[in-house]
């Protein structure tokens, strides 16, 4: 069954665990992202220079910025790139793909780069600049764009690295010749250039491995939560005492006289704006924290690994001595079959240890549908039965609205055969979450169906 990178391209997988690299799945991103951080305190100096550049880029558009205004042409030409949609990470519902960095992103890192990014390049508290500080004030600025940017500018390592692996490991019916698009800047030119790769292909498009070393989940290591919820020991930190007393004192006259969290957290948003130096210091503690940097997304990513590679194949082998993929995803009676089959794998084959990571069980329902959408996925040969949403809903039983999910599905289905519904699966961990289910049925007066049922992810003793 061809899922992974090394499925589609006949590689051992232990030669791309030795290079480094992940072994992504070719049949949907998987939320991974590269984290401009773990690019700064890696332990290969490649890896690490990787950062500068970066850094170098951003310095560019900056000194660009002072000298004139940015017209349109330069805007679309130096601050909007598309997602680097190959190396197939992200949070796309279907394949791969997102939207990349438009012109709302242009906009915003064009605006800021002689406000927030004003000392860039000549910071006094932190050791290094750091373009995660765009995303810290800048709403709608996250880690998916940080990401995209990041892998924009380092998409020349990239191609160099799967090139160079692909030489060495791949059989050349794999590989083609690609003209790829904005691959490199040329300082001189003030222009991004193309350059031509020989690569893995998939769908007449080429595939790309990255560096486990700089892979994260979930968040940046800088990022806006932290940001707030480490305020006060970050100010309390501080070795500026002038400062600290400011900040304290402008924090103070921002809260009301009875205040709640909401309006502790609002308190410290007009703080840091009133004062943007305080940034700064936590920059600072997040790169004084690296060594945790380091463990935690080693953790995430071993997290990945473990769920929709190892779990995977294991549920694959079990699904595969049955005949659930012998049929499709076309009809409800198919679709019915495939989830009792995969329901009987977790329930009575010990399967339930295969909906939990290294750590836990699931606790994203985005995660547990990703997974099933990779085990109803593979082997499907014809793209219309690629969307599922519509037709077949995995649930955690700890959605808080999971009462709301199912009385908006009995509404709208009521009256209708079951061949028109959707199939509606819950999954629960423990006694406590199946007795919630229980009351929830109980109290919207429904019952168990074909169409709506559970799935006993319990461990066993």
């Amino acid at each position: 069954m061809k899922v992974y990178f090394s499925d589609f391209f006949d590689v051992d997988e232990a030669l791309i665990d030795a290079y480094g690299a992940f072994n992504p799945s070719l049949l949907n991103d998987l939320p991974l992202f590269i984290d401009p951080f773990l690019l700064y305190i890696n332990d290969d100096d490649e890896l690490r220079n990787l950062h500068n550049e970066v850094i170098n880029y951003v310095a560019f558009l900056k000194e660009q910025a002072n000298e004139k205004d940015i017209n349109s042409a330069e805007l679309q030409a130096w601050f909007m790139f598309p997602e680097v949609r190959q190396n197939w990470f992200g949070y796309s519902e279907v394949g791969c793909g997102g939207h990349g960095l438009g012109k709302d992103f242009a906009d915003s890192l064009n605006n800021n780069l002689n406000t927030i990014f004003m000392d860039f390049g000549d910071e006094t508290v932190t050791k290094e600049s750091h373009l995660e500080k765009l995303c810290l004030i800048k709403d709608g600025v996250g880690k998916d764009t940080i990401s995209d940017f990041t892998t924009n500018l380092i998409k020349q390592f990239l191609l160099e690295y799967t090139q160079k692996f692909s030489a060495e490991n791949i059989d050349k019916k794999y590989l083609s010749a690609h003209m790829v698009k904005k691959v490199y800047f040329d300082y001189d030119k003030k222009k991004w250039m193309p350059k031509e790769y020989i690569l893995p292909t998939y769908n007449d498009d080429f595939v790309l491995l990255t560096p486990k070393s700089i892979l994260t989940k979930d968040k940046t290591w800088i990022n806006k939560a932290d940001l707030l919820s480490r305020f006060d020991g970050i100010v309390d930190a501080m070795p500026n005492h002038e400062l600290r007393e400011k900040i304290n004192d402008y924090l103070s006259k921002c809260l009301p006289e009875d205040y709640k969290n909401s309006d502790y957290k609002e308190a410290i948003k007009s703080t840091i704006s009133k004062y943007p130096e305080y940034i700064d210091y936590f920059i600072k503690s997040k790169e004084d924290g690296y060594k945790e940097a380091r463990l935690t997304s080693d953790v995430k990513v071993a997290d990945i690994e473990k769920l929709y590679i190892e779990n995977l194949r294991e549920i694959y082998s079990q699904l595969s001595k049955t005949e659930f993929y012998d049929m499709s995803n076309e009809t409800f009676d198919e679709l019915y079959m495939k989830a009792q089959l995969f329901k009987d794998v977790i329930e009575s084959r010990g399967g339930y240890k295969l909906v939990f990571t290294n750590q836990s069980k699931i606790t994203k329902e985005a995660e547990l549908r990703l997974l099933i959408k990779l085990v109803f996925l593979a082997q499907v040969k014809h793209k219309y039965q690629l969307n599922l949403s519509d037709r077949l809903s995995f649930k955690l039983a700890s959605n808080p609205v999971l009462k709301q999910s199912i009385g908006k599905k009995l509404k709208e289905e009521e009256g209708l055969d079951d061949n028109d519904k959707s199939i509606f699966a819950i999954v629960f961990y423990s006694d406590k979450e199946f007795n919630r289910v229980t009351n929830i049925l109980k109290d919207l007066r429904a019952s168990l169906s074909k169409t709506l049922f559970m799935i006993d992810a319990r461990p066993s003793e």
